[in-house]
């Protein structure tokens, strides 16, 4: 686990006000049966000792798993098929 940043927010783990860290960690999860690695990123209370993701991060997460199958499979990564879209 690595901290990006700390900020002072309300935390949804515990209910209170206090400093949360925001996190990355290497997940492991199977997607179209394989086995991807990624990098996925948390909320981190010390208070509670969990992990909590917004809608926001749970969709990027989402994303970066589906990018590392596509890493894997040899296909095109989301950001490659925006740019190619972009051309035409």
């Amino acid at each position: 686990m690595r901290v990006i940043k700390r900020e002072r927010k309300f935390c949804l783990c515990c209910m209170e006000e206090h400093e949360v860290s925001r996190v990355k960690m290497k997940e492991h999860n199977i997607f179209k049966g394989e086995d991807v690695e990624y990098e996925a990123e948390y909320d981190y209370c010390e208070t509670t000792d969990e992990m909590i993701a917004s809608e926001e991060m749970i969709s990027a997460n989402d994303l970066a798993m589906k990018n590392a199958y596509r890493r894997k499979k040899g296909l095109l990564e989301t950001k490659d098929i925006f740019r190619i879209r972009k051309q035409y």
